[in-house]
């Protein structure tokens, strides 16, 4: 009976996904739109207009798991809300430069054993600048320090793989 009871169990949860499954899911999702989160506990996060129709198409996925709702809110275009924007986009991106930063200090002092997680921090460089670059072209966001400071970090982790490969063969 029990194992009959697991079975019917099974049947009718197979096909349920978990909230934190969703969540992540529409994180990521979001987070490849260079969406910025404007709140610290999350939440609320601003997507730029270029990605407006994929912003639209993820709710229209979210709306049809469960009652699971998507909420849209279109900003206007202020110079108050772009200046706002432009502050909360700018900290986004200073922070996840210092996280880059500390990561690279650490590989500096101890390289890590494997080739592949450097080359996984230049590909981070890559999508950072990408980053950068909408928010200054969306925003006018004043990046040119952000950039330098990218490319800097760049050369010290091209250099620990040059230095890594010098040293294999």
């Amino acid at each position: 009976p029990i194992a009959g009871q697991v079975i019917e169990r099974f049947g009718q949860l197979r096909d349920m996904h978990p909230l934190a499954d969703v969540r992540a899911a529409l994180i990521r999702n979001l987070e490849s739109l260079n969406s910025v989160q404007l709140r610290s506990h999350g939440g609320v996060l601003w997507v730029p207009g270029p990605h407006a129709a994929a912003v639209r198409r993820l709710q229209a996925a979210i709306e049809q798991i469960g009652g699971s709702r998507l909420y849209l809110l279109p900003i206007t275009a202020t110079e108050e809300g772009r200046d706002t924007l432009s502050d909360i986009a700018r900290g986004a991106l200073e922070a996840d430069l210092a996280a880059l930063k500390d990561e690279i200090d650490a590989f500096v002092a101890s390289p890590p054993e494997r080739e592949s997680t450097l080359l996984r921090r230049l590909e981070a460089f890559t999508a950072l600048r990408q980053r950068a670059e909408l928010f200054r072209s969306v925003l006018a966001v004043q990046v040119d320090d952000l950039t330098r400071q990218m490319a800097e970090l760049e050369r010290t982790v091209g250099d620990l793989v040059h230095d890594r490969q010098s040293a294999a063969a």
